[in-house]
This record gives C-alpha cells, structure tokens and sequence, in this order.
C-alpha cells in the first residue's frame, strides 16, 4: 500500500516527502526490526523518504538507542540518505503504575537528556527533529457533532 500511495504522490509532487507512519518497538504484534526489514524488503526502492519513530523507552538512554537502531537497519537496506523524525516519545507522570511512569522532576531531567543527546547526533543520525508527547486523559464529553457522515464525539482538554 505504501508503495501504490507513493507512486501517486510522486506523480503529483516531486518534491513531496514521504513519512511513515509512527513505528514503535513494542512487544505486541510485529516486532520493530522485523517490521523496518519487511518495509525495504517489499520494493527494489524505498516507497518513503523519512522513517518516523514512536521512541518510547522506560529509560531516557532507550530513545536515542532506538533512533540509532533505526538508522543503521535503513543503511543496512541501503537507504543512507533515508532521514528519521522522531514522532513520538515521553514518560507518563500519572495513572496506572508502569516501567514509563516517572515524577514530574524525573520526567522534566529525561526530557532535558534526551532532546540534548539528540540533538548533538542529529547531523550523524539524519534526524529531521523529536516531538516529545505531552499526552493527557482527557474527560469525554456527550456533546456531539453532526458531519455527512454521522456523529463524532468531542472531548474537553
């Protein structure tokens, strides 16, 4: 699919550039390697320009651990010009107790960490920029939209 989408895109874009969607190294469904691999494997060219990387890691040194894993599995297939964004990546400081929940203080020191070691490899690691995610339940609200195509429910922030 992503081959087929690009074409198309190329088609009508030239200079368009291409980003997967968000790849996380998580232990359900397809493990993150695998998944990289099977992407370069599916075309004699990479259908994307830009590999995006949910980096969730339980330890600041997790991140830029995994964006490294990244590049080199892209070199390895032969895409060194291949650029990498970090898309998503952050510590939960509230709800359910899990190896991501941290203090606000902790949560504040891997932030700073990160985006600096990040930073300072940017050039070597071709990294277009990290966006760290301030996630945040937020309460659901019964309020409702009307669209063609049926109803959406809004949420407060």
């Amino acid at each position: 699919m992503l081959g087929a989408t690009a074409k198309e895109i190329r088609r009508v874009d030239r200079g368009a550039d291409i980003v997967t969607g968000g790849i996380a190294d998580s232990r359900h469904g397809i493990r993150f390697t695998a998944f990289i691999n099977g992407m370069y494997r599916a075309g004699p060219r990479p259908a994307f320009d830009t590999l995006a990387v949910n980096a969730y890691a339980a330890r600041a040194s997790g991140v830029p651990a995994l964006v490294r894993r990244a590049r080199r599995l892209m070199d390895r297939s032969g895409h060194r010009r291949g650029r990498l964004w970090v898309t998503e990546f952050g510590w939960a400081s509230s709800g359910p107790r899990s190896r991501f929940q941290v203090s606000r203080d902790e949560q504040a020191r891997r932030l700073s960490w990160t985006l600096r070691t990040l930073y300072r490899s940017r050039a070597r690691l071709k990294l277009r920029g990290a966006i760290y995610y301030n996630w945040r339940d937020a309460r659901p609200t019964h309020r409702c939209s009307r669209t063609s195509s049926g109803c959406i429910l809004g949420c407060s922030t």
